[in-house]
C-alpha cells in the first residue's frame, strides 16, 4: 500500500521497521510458547491450581514486560533505526514507522498471551 501512495524512501522505511517489528513479535511468541507448554503440563495433569498461578504470574510478567518494551523501543526508535543502517533518504519514514508500531507492543503481547493461555488449556 505504502508503494501505491508514497515513494521509494516510505517504501524502505517499512521495509526495515518491519524487520525490527517482526523480530520483536517473534521473541514474544517464543515466549508466551513457554507459558503454553507450562499450562498444558498443568492441564494435562490436572493440576487446576498450578495452571491457575501460571496464568496469573504470566499475564503480570507479560504485562510487565510489555510495558517495558514499549517504553524502550518508543523511546530508542531513532537509535533503532540508525542500528540498522538505514539510508539517509529513508530514515524519517523509518523512526515513524518504528515508533508507531512500537506504540502497539502492548497489544500484541496481550494477544499473544491470550492465544498462549488458551492453547495451553485446551491443548
Amino acid at each position: 500500500m505504502v508503494g501505491w501512495f508514497d515513494d521509494a524512501a516510505s517504501v524502505a522505511g517499512v521495509a526495515i521497521g518491519s524487520q525490527v517489528m517482526q523480530t520483536i513479535t517473534g521473541i514474544i511468541l517464543g515466549l508466551t510458547t513457554g507459558i503454553t507448554v507450562l499450562i498444558g503440563i498443568a492441564t494435562g495433569a490436572k493440576n487446576d491450581r498450578e495452571a491457575a498461578a501460571t496464568i496469573g504470574s504470566a499475564i503480570w510478567l507479560f504485562a510487565i514486560i510489555g510495558v517495558a518494551a514499549t517504553l524502550f523501543m518508543t523511546g530508542l526508535h531513532g537509535k533503532i533505526a540508525e542500528i540498522m543502517h538505514t539510508p539517509a533518504e529513508a530514515m524519517t519514514d523509518t523512526k515513524h514507522y518504528i515508533l508507531i508500531c512500537s506504540s502497539g507492543i502492548p497489544f500484541i503481547m496481550g494477544y499473544n498471551v491470550v492465544c498462549g493461555i488458551m492453547r495451553g488449556l485446551v491443548d
